[in-house]
This record gives structure tokens, C-alpha cells and sequence, in this order.
């Protein structure tokens, strides 16, 4: 349990995260097992059916966010301060109790197969599946991709058993933010908690190492597409608290802002694009991975790429990040911190993600003086070090007719 008291108002934020989630049993048929068995929570419970747990949360304002991850799993929601012990009764019945109605399930099942069904016409909408499956292999359970199969698999019994199996209380913490002291919140998840017992748990199976770097391009048909969906990226070293920051500057220079080289490029200048990204996915037991993504007009996929390779190659040669593009994307992160910290919702996020990683609590307290402490010349160093132009993995969507020719 973690509190921090902000009692500016009579409401908590409250986070429920299990290290539970789709890769954490090494094993990629459990994926869907991690991820439905989460979704499915709040569609039944030994004491409420669907439609009586909507009106239990409806009762106290209660709306509950279900978010499957890789590594966890956390349960949402805000609550005013009187309605916690309410509160914290349904979370345990969504915790501890859900039974997963066969009704609710084929209703799942037919959501998901149309979603699969518009994937398979609009592959574009897949890229960043097949990117990451490209990225880590398919023997990996983090480049996992749902499938008709995988649907077909999903009964009670065995998304019951990989829920009793895997989401208990020693992997399992509770966050609360807002106007509650830490006794009160002790005295009431005790009241909610207190009958649920572990067993013993498998350790978290790490995520690891992304395969060998090389540079390919896959592409995908898409056709009658308009438009081709670019993902392109290689794998990045493990999570380092002592150097992300200044990572995550060089990515802002790079493509990770509006104002940042890629998007200047590709949609400003050229106009081939609506906008265009770089961003670093990190995880806290494996490699992270840049990846630019985004969309371009058909007939200017090759060409798009070429100037994409061109950004990567200029920036650890001939024209490194300067004082300018430095300069505007420190001040524009330290002028973000505070807007970012004020609401209780994102200073609980930065607690749960310090958390995760193994970092003070109040990490993100120090954000201002590792941005200040930053240099030019730190951030260019870095970039050399990390873009490698020679290892991009290209994926591709589009209308082959159109573009594969010139690519």
C-alpha cells in the first residue's frame, strides 16, 4: 500500500497494480489468456452479474479502467473520500471474484473477431504488430497478435484459473492519492483485503533481448490504400534511470515533438505526411525499442523513407542536434512539469511508474535539475551512441501496385 495525502479536495485516485501481464509467464499462448482474463473483470462476479455491478458503480460514481499490460496489469478510478470503503468492496469482488459468465465472454469473443476482421482488411491498422513481432520474433510473448485461434481458446475455466494463478496479493500494491490519510487507507484495504490470501507464484519471466539488429524492409499489401503506414526503428539498450532523461531529450530533437526533424521534414516541408513520430517503448526487464511511425501519401513511401534514413544518418554525422533545437526542447519539458504534476491523477502515475522501476517515489520531484543538469554536447553523444542507421527494420502497409516497385 502507497498513499500520498492531498486533501485540497474530498477525492482519491486510486491505482490497483498486479505484476501480472501478458509476458510475465514467458509463455506467448498465455498473452491472451493475461490480457482477457483482465478485460473480462468487471463482466461478472460471484456476487454481482454485469448488469448489477454496473449499477453498484453507477451508485457511488464509480468508473472503473481495466488496463492489461506486458508486465502489469493495473485497475482505475477515482472515488470521493466517502464512498471508499464502497469502492474498495467492488475492487475486491473485481480482484478476487470475477467469474467470467460464458454469455459475457461470447459477447467479447464477437467484439474482438470484428475488430480481427477489420485488421484483416485494413492491415495498416497492424503495423505496429508486425513491427514489434519483427523487432522481437515471434517465439516472444511481447510481439504476441490476437487471432481467431487464440479467441477460440478463451473459456471461464481457464481465464478463472490464469487469474487465480497469477493476480494475488504479494504481486499486487494499491496506490492512493488525494484526501486520505495512510492509517484510513491501511484500516479500509485491510477491511476490503484482508480475507485474500497468496499462494505460492512462479517469478516474473523477463522480457530480455530483442533479436540481433539488422536492416530489413517487410512490406505489407494494403490494397487500394491511399495512404502507407511506415514503421521504422531498432532496439535500444535496457531501461537506465541515469540516462533516460537525456535520451529522452535527443528523442525530442529527433521526431519525438511536433517541432522535432521528422515531422518538420515530412510534413512541414514536404507535405507528404499529416505527422510523423519517433518514440522510445521501454519495459522494466528487457531491451527498449525506437520506433518512427506514421503515415504518407502512397506515391511517396519510397521517398519518405529515404528522407526518414536521411535524419537518422545526419544526425550522428554531419549535422548533429544545435543550441536552438537544445534549447527549445529543455525549456519545453521544464515548462510542462508542473501541469503535468499538479493533478493528483498524473502525480500518481509518476508514483507508480518510479515504483516500477525500482526509483524513489518522488522521482519525478527531481525532473527539473536532470534536464538542467543536461548539454548539448551530452545529447549529441548520446544520439551517436543510439541511432544506428545501418540496423533499421522497415514495415511497411500499403498498396504494393503503387509503391513497391520504386521501394
Amino acid at each position: 500500500l502507497v498513499v500520498a495525502e492531498r486533501s485540497a479536495l474530498p477525492l482519491i485516485n486510486i491505482q490497483v497494480v498486479s505484476e501480472s501481464g501478458a509476458t510475465t509467464t514467458g509463455k506467448v499462448e498465455d498473452g491472451v489468456l493475461a490480457e482477457g482474463s483482465w478485460f473480462l473483470r468487471d463482466k461478472g462476479t460471484a456476487r454481482y452479474d454485469a448488469n448489477e455491478l454496473a449499477a453498484a458503480k453507477d451508485a457511488i460514481a464509480m468508473q472503473v479502467g481495466l488496463y492489461p499490460g506486458d508486465e502489469r496489469s493495473t485497475l482505475s478510478y477515482s472515488i470521493l473520500t466517502n464512498y471508499l470503503d464502497d469502492s474498495l468492496a467492488i475492487a475486491n469482488e473485481l480482484l478476487v471474484h470475477p467469474i467470467y459468465p460464458e454469455d459475457e465472454l461470447a459477447k467479447f469473443r464477437t467484439q474482438a473477431e470484428a475488430s480481427l476482421a477489420n485488421r484483416e482488411k485494413n492491415p495498416g491498422q497492424s503495423a505496429g504488430s508486425y513491427f514489434n513481432r519483427a523487432i522481437w520474433g515471434e517465439d516472444k510473448p511481447i510481439a504476441s497478435i490476437w487471432t481467431a485461434e487464440h479467441l477460440a481458446q478463451l473459456t471461464p475455466e481457464n481465464l478463472k484459473s490464469f487469474g487465480e494463478s497469477n493476480v494475488m496479493p504479494s504481486n499486487t500494491t494499491i496506490y492512493m492519492v488525494g484526501d486520505i490519510k495512510l492509517e484510513e487507507a491501511r484500516k479500509a484495504v485491510s477491511m476490503a483485503f484482508g480475507k485474500w490470501k497468496s499462494a505460492a507464484l512462479p517469478r516474473p519471466i523477463a522480457i530480455g533481448a530483442a533479436l540481433p539488429p539488422k536492416a530489413r524492409v517487410i512490406l505489407v499489401d494494403q490494397p487500394g490504400s491511399v495512404q502507407a503506414n511506415i514503421r521504422a526503428g531498432h532496439k535500444l539498450p535496457p531501461y537506465r534511470a541515469e540516462d533516460f532523461t537525456e535520451l529522452a531529450v535527443m528523442n525530442g530533437v529527433f521526431g519525438g515533438s511536433f517541432e522535432a526533424r521528422i515531422n518538420m521534414n515530412l510534413r512541414e516541408d514536404k507535405g507528404w505526411s499529416y505527422g510523423m513520430r519517433s518514440g522510445i517503448a521501454q519495459n522494466t526487464s528487457g531491451d527498449m525499442v525506437l520506433t518512427v511511425s506514421g503515415s504518407v501519401q502512397i506515391d511517396k513511401a519510397a521517398e519518405s523513407m529515404q528522407e526518414i534514413l536521411k535524419e537518422f544518418q545526419e544526425f550522428v554525422s554531419t549535422r548533429p542536434g544545435t543550441t536552438a533545437e537544445f534549447d527549445r526542447e529543455i525549456l519545453n519539458r521544464t515548462r510542462s512539469i508542473p501541469g503535468r504534476y499538479e493533478t493528483s491523477s498524473g502525480f500518481l502515475g509518476s508514483m507508480v511508474a518510479a515504483d516500477a522501476y525500482g526509483l524513489p517515489m518522488d522521482y519525478a520531484q527531481s525532473q527539473a535539475e536532470r534536464l538542467a543538469a543536461l548539454t548539448l554536447e551530452g545529447v549529441n553523444a548520446r544520439a551517436e551512441d543510439t541511432l544506428h542507421p545501418d540496423q533499421i527494420t522497415w514495415v511497411v502497409v500499403g498498396d504494393l501496385a503503387q509503391m513497391e516497385e520504386s521501394i
